[in-house]
């Protein structure tokens, strides 16, 4: 009877929420039932796409398992066996603040910047325009005024060398 809640640093959605009340679930009733015979079981909640830096922050020397297993949302009865890569991408555009009347050959609009980088990455590389394996680039945030603009992105590929790709590109755009 308790509401399970991020700390307010990740995203926390209902498939996580339903992946981690389904875990703890099973566990209960391996816990209660000695006899369900099973192999020692170690469990790690971790946020992984969500904050763009997977499994980079736990302590590996911890974990005593050789195999470990990524439940996510998904449709039933499917195990998928490979994972994605991803990163976050984050833009912080500095702009130069003019009065618009006096604005010619001076101001830098941050927000317009912003516009131009985001035009300069592949439109057809957006989750709009994607399926399964294809990579994408997703703009998740973008706030901002003349002066100052950060967006926020999610950078997903399955070949580890072409999310490197899509990250170079990104930088030189």
């Amino acid at each position: 009877h308790e509401l399970i809640v991020t700390d307010g640093t990740t995203l926390l959605g209902g498939d996580d929420k339903a992946g981690i009340a389904i875990i703890m679930a099973l566990l209960e009733v391996l816990h209660e039932n000695p006899s369900i015979k099973h192999c020692p079981i170690e469990v790690i909640f971790n946020s992984d796409e969500e904050i763009g830096i997977g499994a980079s922050h736990i302590t590996t020397s911890l974990i005593k398992s050789k195999y470990g297993y990524t439940i996510d949302g998904g449709a039933l009865k499917y195990i998928n066996v490979e994972n994605f890569n991803a990163a976050s991408l984050d833009v912080k555009i500095h702009g130069r603040s003019i009065h618009p009347g006096d604005a010619k050959d001076k101001m830098i609009n941050s927000i317009n910047v912003g516009y131009d980088f985001h035009s300069c990455l592949p439109s057809y590389l957006r989750p709009e325009h994607t399926e399964g394996r294809v990579g994408f680039y997703h703009l998740c945030n973008i706030q901002g005024n003349e002066e100052y603009t950060e967006m926020n992105y999610i950078v997903r590929e399955h070949s580890r060398y072409e999310l490197e790709n899509m990250l170079s590109i990104a930088r030189h755009a």
